[in-house]
C-alpha cells in the first residue's frame, strides 16, 4: 500500500496568507504579535 502524501501549505504561502489577512482581527492580532510596540486601533483595506 502506498501512502498518499498530502501537500502542505504554509502561513507563508501566498494564497494561505491572503486567505489569513481577510479577517481583520486575526490580522491585527498577528501584526500585533510581530510588532509588539504596534497598537492598532483600526484595519481600513485599499482597493486596488
Amino acid at each position: 500500500m502506498v501512502k498518499k502524501i498530502e501537500p502542505w501549505f504554509g502561513f507563508t504561502e501566498d494564497k494561505v496568507f491572503g486567505m489569513v489577512m481577510e479577517n481583520k482581527e486575526f490580522c491585527k492580532y498577528l501584526l500585533e504579535i510581530i510588532i509588539p510596540d504596534l497598537k492598532i486601533k483600526k484595519i481600513d483595506w485599499l482597493d486596488k
